[in-house]
């Protein structure tokens, strides 16, 4: 998933990509950027993600000319990536053995990617001081790999729907673009 010009996640395809479409940001390694994606001709050539995601980028790189720059983030610490005129903090909270979501902030806005669907809320104890000051402040946007969601195991599915009702974000999102069952979304709207 690439960052926009201001650092908020952009879903790309390739019919949705068009001329008004800023995606020069970072490229955030989550499930979505190992399939074929089209990096803008502008794109800042940053990529960011955790040592493991990083290691299997680069091994599915084809030898080119090409530098990147690797930002590679460690569990629970959040990282200043700057690009342009953007700055946000990206974090990684480790979920699960190699599953991991990330936080993004820009000061305006707490964006939660949780890239994997999952049985188990135990993480949340210790997924570290910064996760829990963005679960007080509030979640404003949710995204999921909407992909892995249809195809889960139902242990899993349930865990994700009660992580959903825990948070209750304001926005709920599929990583690929496709539908989120309504019953999910339901979970978003405020406790009476």
């Amino acid at each position: 998933m690439f960052l926009n010009d201001i650092g908020q996640p952009c879903i790309l395809q390739h019919k949705s990509c068009g001329p008004y479409r800023q995606h020069n940001g970072p490229l955030l390694l989550i499930s979505a950027a190992f399939v074929d994606h089209v990096p803008s001709a502008h794109w800042c050539k940053i990529i960011v993600g955790s040592a493991r995601d990083v290691q299997r980028y680069k091994n599915t790189l084809p030898c080119t000319d090409e530098s990147y720059n690797y930002i590679v983030l460690q569990p629970k610490e959040p990282m200043k990536v700057k690009f342009e005129n953007t700055e946000i903090m990206v974090t990684l909270i480790p979920a699960k053995r190699n599953i991991s979501f990330y936080l993004l902030n820009d000061k305006c806005i707490n964006v939660l990617i949780a890239d994997f669907v999952f049985g188990s809320l135990d993480f949340i104890a210790n997924a570290g001081i910064f996760f829990h000051q963005m679960l007080s402040e509030g979640i404003d946007i949710m995204y999921i790999d909407n992909l892995l969601l249809d195809c889960g195991q139902e242990t899993d599915k349930e865990g994700f729907y009660a992580l959903v009702d825990l948070i209750r974000p304001k926005f709920l999102y599929g990583l690929r673009r496709g539908k989120i069952p309504k019953d999910l979304i339901d979970l978003c709207k405020p406790r009476a």
